[in-house]
């Protein structure tokens, strides 16, 4: 039996986060199901190059993968299953959170209301604090894409839920997709891998 040949930490980035390398290749094949088994199996890296800020409190040695949650969108008859759904103690407490990531492959306008929708469900069935994050994966448009959901009044605001967005159509992938140039660069060059221009339109 052949064994099979993990890619290294600079290789994740062609395999997972590349909109012309990696998301070429998921697309081909079955696509939730894929992104869901290099993310989990590269969940570390992930976090360390995209969630900086996470992985200084998140205890890894604690990390679950939970199993697949589905929400059924009743005004809309559509049944919907929640990507990946991970929990983990922040580090030195006994307390515990969620990660919630969401790949989206195509764009949708009621696509904030979803990731709302998925919170709230999520919190009302764990009763824990909440980190949620979309992957934006599609070739165009290159719009820089919501990272917010708001309900608001003429006087006042109602409701401001934020998530994170990672949106690989506005990152620079040139260096970050070479696998050798990578792993050759400083650790404070790579995190500009990272950070592209993730920020989303309000």
């Amino acid at each position: 039996m052949n064994s099979i040949a993990y890619p290294s930490r600079g290789e994740i980035l062609a395999y997972i986060y590349s909109a012309k390398v990696g998301w070429g290749i998921i697309l081909i094949m079955n696509h939730d199901r894929l992104f869901k088994e290099l993310l989990t199996f590269f969940f570390v890296e992930f976090v360390e190059l995209f969630l900086p800020d996470v992985a200084a409190y998140i205890d890894y040695d604690t990390v679950e993968f939970l199993d697949r949650e589905i929400f059924t969108d009743i005004t809309a008859g559509e049944t919907h299953e929640v990507d990946l759904v991970v929990k983990a103690r922040f580090r030195g407490k006994d307390t515990f959170f969620l990660i919630h990531v969401e790949n989206q492959s195509s764009p949708q306008s009621r696509f904030p209301r979803r990731m709302f929708d998925y919170f709230a469900r999520l919190h009302e069935k764990y009763d824990l604090p909440i980190y949620p994050v979309v992957i934006f994966s599609y070739d165009a448009p290159h719009r820089m894409e919501p990272k917010r959901y708001r309900v608001a009044f003429p006087d006042r605001s109602v409701l401001q839920f934020d998530y994170v967005v990672i949106q690989l159509n506005r990152r620079s992938w040139q260096v970050c997709n070479d696998p050798e140039s990578y792993s050759k660069r400083a650790d404070g060059e790579n995190e500009d891998c990272a950070k592209g221009q993730a920020e989303g339109a309000d």
